[in-house]
């Protein structure tokens, strides 16, 4: 949904190639941040070259956006948890 690229043979741990680091998803139970602040720190964020775009495929899959699109000086946000109930942040910057 996001434009990830799967890397191959990695068995049930799927990788993801970021352009040098990669991305791995465990399996497990998401545990909130302890004394988290702000209260919505996000688990992991990605920056994207056009919000508006990423926009489109959220809310085509049907992916609530409980707090619609943030910003501030040169940037803006959107941010939703996931199936598994992590927070995630698609960012673009100015």
């Amino acid at each position: 949904m996001i434009g990830l690229n799967l890397m191959p043979n990695h068995g049930e741990r799927p990788h993801f190639d970021l352009g040098g680091p990669f991305l791995t998803i465990l399996r497990g139970l998401p545990h909130p941040a302890e004394d988290a602040v702000p209260a919505r720190f996000p688990v992991v964020a990605f920056r994207v070259p056009h919000l508006e775009q990423a926009l489109a495929r959220l809310k085509a899959a049907g992916v609530p956006l409980p707090w619609g699109i943030e910003g501030e000086a040169g940037s803006r946000w959107v941010m939703f948890h996931d199936p598994a109930g992590n927070l995630v942040e698609l960012v673009e910057f100015n």
